[in-house]
């Protein structure tokens, strides 16, 4: 079939084309941003030359390609749904200095024992990762072979060369082909990359992993159309000033996306954490200003320790400061405390800190939300061995929350003596219960 040439236009910020030069992009709103290139299409055929397959009865279909990898680390097998499917397309993002790279060294380790693993860096030298492996891994790894290219035709070449069964890539955002104009990073770069490497994962079988970079405000850089073309999103957070990591999946299609991992980061990389909770030593008495409340993620219950903080301001603009915790949620709050407490809030410094690292945005949090700053601003302990539950209404009603007797049995096992409740919520009394319609029946009795 014969092949002819065409001219488009292509805008180098978002990779929108046509077929004339326009001075403002109608996809992204960039002005001067169209380029010139040059296409080859069939004369009958937009598609090149693209080699059909028929279709195949559903029945017909075999699955046996995508059973399950066990990567032997406890946490990311219970984030994935049982380990790492074959031939998926995964993509783990977190902040730098996070672990990434440390958690897919540890990952490439364990999967170079069902078969080659290509692993890719355009962000370090071959002997900076040897070096870590060095210091992470304790055995030989013969099946991990190590490219530091950001060119992706480089990469294509070591994959036809090696025929790798798994591919780790830090990071997408470092991968550059020739065939688009653009530096490392950019839209276009990063959608194409993205897109070339799919099809090199799903014709080749190949299991691949790509490290991604975040913004400023937590999301992942680059198209969001990335994070529509993998099929796992996971992603890492925690504090680096402490040894705690999380580890949960905003998309999956092979497993659920309600589990989290939980990792302390040693000198060994990243350990499993077999404790779910970080509270202080004694629970059954807490500072003013501090409340415990279950959260539930997946099939495991987090005890999470709730500080706040209540002081007079010499400003006329109060500060509010949160770490772990939705500020828009915490201002809902203090203007359901003062419309139903009569408190004056709005005229003090508000800090809120969910401890360890914790980033929690279950919403049978805001009664022990509300306590924590109910006792900081009565300067008050709260009542000894005694947790809070129940999501708080806009009229300060206090509503059910789901999976409530889990809750109350990981109080039980780790101590409490009562908790705190909505009414709407029936549970046995092996445990001391309180039940409070609302806010103000919680304070009058309690604070």
């Amino acid at each position: 079939m014969p092949r002819k040439k065409k001219t488009v236009f292509v805008c180098k910020e978002c990779g929108f084309e046509s077929p004339k030069w326009l001075g403002k992009c109608p996809s992204c709103g960039a002005w001067n941003s169209f380029i010139e290139k040059s296409v080859e299409y069939h004369a009958n055929s937009w598609v090149g030359e693209t080699e059909y397959t028929t279709p195949t009865p559903l029945k017909d279909i075999s699955v046996t390609s995508h059973h399950k990898i066990p990567t032997d680390i406890k946490e990311v097998d219970r984030v994935l749904g049982g380990g790492i499917t074959r031939s998926s397309y995964i993509l783990l993002a977190g902040e730098p200095g996070i672990g990434k790279s440390t958690l897919l060294l540890q990952i490439a380790s364990r999967l170079s024992q069902f078969g080659k693993v290509l692993y890719v860096s355009g962000e370090e030298s071959p002997e900076q990762i040897k070096t870590r492996a060095e210091r992470l891994l304790s055995k030989n790894n013969d099946n991990i072979f190590l490219l530091a290219e950001p060119s992706l035709e480089a990469i294509e070449q070591a994959i036809k060369d090696i025929e790798p069964e798994f591919l780790i890539v830090d990071s997408i955002q470092t991968i550059y082909t020739e065939d688009i104009e653009q530096p490392p990073s950019s839209i276009s770069q990063i959608r194409e990359c993205g897109a070339r490497i799919l099809r090199l994962t799903k014709k080749n079988h190949i299991t691949t992993i790509l490290i991604g970079h975040i913004t400023k405000i937590g999301d992942i850089a680059g198209p969001k159309i990335l994070e529509h073309m993998v099929d796992v999103v996971l992603l890492l957070e925690g504090d680096k000033n402490t040894g705690l990591r999380v580890l949960r999946a905003q998309k999956n299609r092979f497993g659920p996306t309600d589990e989290v991992g939980l990792f302390e980061m040693t000198q060994k990389g990243l350990i499993p954490v077999q404790n779910n909770n970080t509270l202080p030593g004694k629970i059954d008495n807490l500072p003013p200003g501090s409340t415990v409340a279950p959260v539930v993620e997946g099939s495991r219950v987090f005890l999470v320790e709730i500080q706040a903080l209540c002081t007079q301001t010499p400003f006329s603009m109060p500060i509010r400061n949160v770490s772990g915790y939705d500020i828009k949620r915490l201002q809902i709050l203090l203007a359901v405390i003062e419309n139903n407490l009569s408190l004056y809030l709005r005229g003090m410094d508000i800090f809120l800190n969910i401890t360890g690292g914790f980033k929690i945005k279950d919403t049978s949090t805001d009664l022990a939300v509300i306590g924590a700053l109910l006792s900081s601003f009565r300067k008050k302990q709260p009542f000894r061995g005694v947790a809070l539950i129940g999501e708080v209404g806009l009229t300060g009603e206090i509503r059910m929350v789901p999976k409530m007797q889990k809750r109350v049995d990981e109080l039980k096992r780790f101590g409490f003596s009562g908790v705190i409740l909505p009414k709407a919520n029936i549970q046995r009394n092996d445990i001391k219960l309180y039940f409070a319609q609302n806010i103000k029946e919680v304070y009058e009795q309690w604070f």
